[in-house]
């Protein structure tokens, strides 16, 4: 599931058109930019190392997947291997919305509450296929 949010394109667009402007008054019109201005090189890998972290923010998906070994999760392309929470490590699980549902922002998504006390949300568009691949894991495995 993609992470779209209106406030990492704010973010993105604001730091875009700053850099933007710092390298068009000092790379292009030779104009130095600030009271302590970095060298031409300088400003091009600063503008990147600012941009990039938040740019990669639209690329993170959260894959998910439900099987007969219990629930496997991983955040693409921050996890190469994931996490996978076998089926007697889930004490309960159920459909929760977190946030105000009046409000923008609200998530609806699968809560487990595991055997050890943790707890994990997983947001989704698709909760009745999460909530029935969960039952059909309990039935092989006895989950309450």
């Amino acid at each position: 599931m993609p992470i779209r949010r209106k406030w990492i394109l704010i973010i993105l667009a604001l730091e875009i058109l700053f850099f933007a402007t710092v390298i068009y008054f000092q790379i292009i019109k030779g104009m130095p930019f600030g009271p302590y201005p970095v060298t031409d090189t300088g400003v091009i890998i600063i503008s990147i190392l600012f941009i990039l972290p938040i740019f990669s923010l639209l690329f993170i998906r959260l894959h998910i997947q439900i099987n007969r070994q219990g629930f496997f999760y991983k955040m693409s392309p921050l996890e190469r291997k994931g996490h996978l929470i076998e089926s007697s490590e889930i004490a309960k699980y159920y459909i929760r919305r977190r946030g105000n549902k009046k409000k923008p922002g609200s998530t609806k998504g699968l809560y487990l509450e595991l055997v050890n006390g943790k707890h994990l949300f997983f947001p989704s568009q698709n909760t009745s296929q999460l909530l029935q691949a969960m039952h059909r894991l309990t039935k092989q495995s006895q989950i309450k």
